[in-house]
């Protein structure tokens, strides 16, 4: 039965390329999820999480994932410096970011009645005592390296978050007093708060809706410029929150292969289709992967893998390469993923010499004039 199942999605995957956006031109897209989120603060903090019980360290996100700084920007500008297509383009990461983070002290404050949040400048000055981060990165847009897109205001699902805070679920108090939005939680098959819109009903959609709203407006603030793309969290969203982003400018949703629902519409999924169309966006669909925090040394031939495919089917590869893989805050294997990645591409580069590296945006600039 497994083996059928396995069969039938490949099967789907392929119907699913053929029916979508083609292209003669090699293009590589990096889409690289959660800058600017909390995740977990320290190493110290998943020391006590653990002790506490929830076997945090047993989940790679937990157990890797980090405030960004100033030196893993850098370090990953270093290895990006290196390679470039032959139309003297380098890489290009497409930071997906998150806008803003809680406030926890306002939040206890007010008795765990009332959501406040932080910009994520603001973050960056609590962690780190400054925001250098936004210069570097800044530099990094400059030399074309980064350009950052719209991932959401929050990566967590706030009602949840503060209804568990009111009640003390699971201890949900002295986890937000060790400033952790959530952790690894057994009972609920993970960090479940981080379905930032995996909403209830109606009055928590229409939450979200001026979230996306606020969030968009946020990004706008700190980068310059729209976002013309965006990503959900987890894949997860519904049909209700696409007006939304076409009403602040958003021309193109990242995402993966599958649409996830909400529990509000039932817990659907949906197959979305490159270059596909509804409420006036345009779908992008990640159909290649480097993610050495989960997969190690195999990441590299199994994204080469997922490259090689897409380009002999005629589309991008667009290729989910997230944060953790980069960050350093809570040890230091950013630095073997760093190489890792060097290796991926002087490999693209070898094999490819016609590649021609592009973000997210660029891409549907290069799509919606030919759909």
């Amino acid at each position: 039965m497994v083996k059928i199942k396995s069969l039938l999605n490949h099967i789907r995957i392929a119907y699913n390329d053929h029916r979508g956006w083609h292209t003669e031109n090699k293009y590589i897209v990096f889409e690289s999820d959660d800058w600017g989120a909390i995740r977990m603060p320290s190493k110290e903090v998943l020391q006590i999480l653990d002790s506490m019980g929830y076997k945090s360290s047993g989940n790679k996100y937990e157990a890797n994932d980090g405030l960004e700084s100033a030196e893993d920007v850098l370090r990953l500008m270093e290895v990006l410096t290196k390679y470039s297509d032959g139309l003297g383009h380098h890489p290009v990461f497409t930071l997906n970011y998150v806008m803003a983070n809680p406030d926890f002290n306002k939040i206890a404050a007010s008795n765990y009645e009332s959501y406040f949040y932080e910009k994520v400048s603001e973050t960056y000055k609590r962690y780190d005592g400054d925001d250098k981060v936004q210069s570097v990165i800044e530099e990094g847009m400059a030399d074309g390296f980064f350009r950052p897109q719209f991932h959401a205001r929050e990566h967590f699902n706030v009602a949840l978050w503060m209804e568990a805070l009111r009640n003390n679920i699971h201890d949900m108090r002295k986890i937000a007093s060790l400033e952790a939005v959530a952790t690894n939680i057994p009972s609920m098959g993970g960090n479940y708060f981080v379905k930032a819109y995996d909403v209830r009903n109606k009055k928590e959609q229409a939450f979200i809706k001026t979230s996306i709203t606020d969030g968009l407006k946020l990004f706008e603030d700190r980068f310059g410029f729209k976002s013309i793309t965006a990503i959900a969290p987890n894949y997860l969203w519904d049909d209700d929150l696409e007006p939304t982003f076409y009403d602040c400018g958003v021309r193109m949703l990242q995402g993966g292969r599958v649409q996830n629902y909400s529990f509000y519409k039932g817990n659907k999924k949906r197959y979305n289709v490159l270059g596909n169309s509804r409420n006036g966006l345009i779908f992008s669909i990640r159909n290649s992967s480097f993610e050495p925090y989960a997969y190690g040394d195999e990441a590299v031939s199994k994204c080469l893998s997922d490259i090689e495919v897409s380009f002999r089917r005629g589309l991008p590869s667009i290729i989910s390469t997230h944060r953790v893989n980069y960050v350093s805050r809570i040890n230091n294997s950013s630095l073997t993923n760093l190489k890792r990645l060097s290796c991926l591409l002087a490999e693209i580069i070898k094999q490819y010499p016609d590649v021609i590296f592009v973000s997210s945006d660029v891409m549907y600039e290069n799509m919606k004039d030919t759909l």
